[in-house]
């Protein structure tokens, strides 16, 4: 969570932020709130494609994800609980969670393997393509 009384989205809807709120949804953050935070603390140029709730459409997103990261970095706004599955998931809702850094993505016979940054680690993950 940075700077909650300077950087709000539409989770917060209790606009005060007061201490102790970081347990509440002042942690949760928007593809708005990202981009806004990254502007403003990074000094960083930020393009979106998708929302917080609807995936971004196209024929082919991991040639367009290649694409983009040959122009620079490329952030995605994931779902976690797809990234690291439980056995102990009953309903997972399709709303992104969490942002990685992406530095790799390949495709092959259906099956993906990104390569990311998230909490100071580099993950490999393989995956199904599915619609």
């Amino acid at each position: 969570m940075s700077l909650p009384d300077h950087f709000k989205g539409y989770m917060n809807l209790d606009k005060k932020y007061r201490e102790g709120d970081e347990n509440k949804t002042w942690a949760a953050c928007t593809l708005g709130k990202f981009n806004h935070m990254a502007r403003d603390l990074g000094g960083y140029k930020t393009t979106s494609y998708g929302t917080d709730l609807v995936r971004p459409w196209g024929k082919n997103n991991i040639d367009f994800i290649r694409k983009e990261m040959a122009k620079g970095t490329v952030v995605l706004f994931v779902n976690s609980k797809f990234l690291h599955p439980s056995k102990f998931r009953i309903l997972v809702l399709r709303a992104p969670t969490h942002y990685i850094i992406v530095y790799d993505i390949q495709e092959v016979e259906g099956i993906i393997e990104l390569k990311y940054w998230d909490y100071g680690l580099k993950t490999v993950e393989l995956m199904m393509q599915s619609d």
